[in-house]
């Protein structure tokens, strides 16, 4: 068996059989078989083995997804010949992997969870071998790519990355195997396909993490405290944030405490489900992660910082929107974009408190601080989570009970009752830029004036200030700009 090398794709190349044009005429098709002479002379074997067994079956071309993965069928009718045994480990990962593309364009899972798969399918794929065909997997195959993450390899190195790629962790090898077995249970379901999985197939994928922990690791662990307590914040630590935060990042700190939100959460808050023009001031919504009913009876300062910070666009509805006029979490096909986790983490940084903990941390010190005042049915309604059993069908919920939790929380954060204004906003000064040309952030020159100005945009409207001798001046006119947002 011969193969020729193309200097251009640098790989070697055989044409074995035939796919279909854009015409709907068959042409011959031609792999392109790596780099490695001796793996691409077996590979030619065996398409040459495959494409006789299918021209002794009828077919005049090769299947949809064997004849050259997602790129060559682009254009390919979807009533193409499907042969679920011909499928290699690439094919099959990206068949799946689209099925969860599908749910999330019809808005039933989140993009993020599409995200987080196709990262751990990247590992299937080396695990398995991307050219190996799925059909011919037995127990032997399987449990060498079990072991093969269980041996923690090293990725490649990002472009992003300044120090040396480490090894991956226990967690995501357990996630990668879950997402094998998955992906092979997927398959065997799959019409048409006549594997099946082995007689061990349950006991292949288990693992003992602490044996694949190394030294180091296990002695972090032991001197660890292993109490399972919940990372959450003090009111030191509270107290140090709320010092530094402008009035936005006050907003996003109460609804985290007051209503538990996430960043998520914040950023899907709808005006029709605020209500302020009562007695009491409350928020009602169902959330959407459990479709659970929750009330959140709002602190003062709540109430005042989302008057303050009402975005003066309707977008979809939102409470709040970026200076842009965008949502402040955007999960897309491509991307995910947090507004407020990014502001979190430059204030943390200017905090002076040792623990980094994430946004999230603020739903679980408030749900802590719920269930030591109250009980963990307050918690539970604070959380908004599924009440258990069937005592909903025949009784509500005591919400009067946990809004008074609510009021006593309040209570036990001092930086709130000594000290709340609207009006008093942390100026960290003048926001210098590297990729500005005065040196400063939303800072412009005007050759003609020969003067500096202060540039920004707010609400999706771009708002300019007056003209000042020095840059610093202008800086500190575009730090007023972007806190008036």
């Amino acid at each position: 068996m011969k193969v020729s090398w193309s200097a251009s794709h640098g790989q070697y190349r055989k044409y074995v059989g035939s796919q279909m044009g854009r015409n709907g005429t068959p042409r011959p098709k031609c792999w392109y078989l790596g780099s490695d002479e001796r793996e691409a002379v077996r590979r030619a074997v065996e398409l040459v083995a495959e494409w006789e067994r299918l021209k002794r079956a009828g077919a005049e071309s090769w299947p949809l997804m064997a004849a050259g993965g997602a790129a060559s069928n682009a254009n390919r009718p979807k009533d193409d010949f499907v042969d679920a045994d011909c499928l290699t480990v690439e094919e099959v990962c990206d068949l799946y992997l689209d099925s969860y593309r599908r749910e999330a364009e019809a808005n039933q899972i989140a993009w993020s969870t599409v995200h987080s798969t196709g990262h751990r399918l990247e590992w299937v794929r080396e695990s398995l071998g991307v050219h190996s065909k799925v059909a011919s997997l037995g127990e032997r195959e399987i449990h060498d790519a079990v072991l093969f993450l269980a041996r923690r390899p090293v990725p490649r190195r990002r472009m992003h990355q300044t120090g040396d790629p480490q090894p991956l962790s226990v967690t995501t090898v357990v996630n990668c195997v879950r997402q094998m077995k998955a992906v092979l249970t997927w398959y065997a379901e799959m019409d048409g396909c006549t594997w099946e999985k082995p007689k061990r197939f349950e006991r292949l994928f288990r693992l003992r993490k602490r044996k694949m922990m190394t030294p180091e690791e296990r002695e972090q662990a032991a001197k660890a405290v292993v109490s399972a307590d919940v990372a959450t914040f003090t009111v030191d630590e509270l107290a140090a944030l709320w010092a530094v935060a402008s009035n936005r990042m006050r907003l996003y700190i109460l609804l985290g405490l007051n209503c538990g939100f996430t960043s998520s959460e914040i950023a899907n808050l709808r005006t029709f489900e605020v209500f302020l023009e009562v007695h009491e001031p409350y928020a009602h919504r169902f959330r959407d992660k459990t479709g659970v009913e929750a009330r959140w009876a709002l602190w003062p300062e709540t109430v005042e910082l989302l008057c303050a910070q009402k975005s003066t666009l309707s977008v979809e509805k939102r409470w709040l929107l970026t200076s842009y006029g965008n949502p402040l979490v955007e999960v897309t096909r491509r991307t995910r974009r947090d507004a407020i986790e990014q502001g979190w983490k430059r204030m943390l940084s200017t905090s002076g408190i040792e623990r980094r903990l994430g946004f999230r941390y603020l739903r679980k010190t408030g749900a802590d601080a719920i269930k030591r005042i109250g009980s963990i049915e307050e918690s539970e309604m604070y959380l908004s989570h599924a009440e258990p059993g069937i005592n909903k069908a025949y009784a509500n919920r005591n919400w009067d009970r946990m809004w008074s939790c609510l009021r006593q929380m309040r209570d036990e954060l001092p930086f709130l009752i000594e000290s709340f204004s609207t009006a008093r906003s942390f100026d960290p000064g003048p926001v210098q830029s590297s990729r500005s040309a005065t040196g400063y952030r939303n800072v412009c020159y005007h050759a003609g004036k020969g003067r500096y100005y202060a540039k920004a945009m707010t609400d999706g409207v771009v708002r300019c200030s007056a003209y000042f001798l020095t840059a610093e001046e202008a800086a500190r006119a575009a730090t007023l700009l972007r806190q008036d947002s």
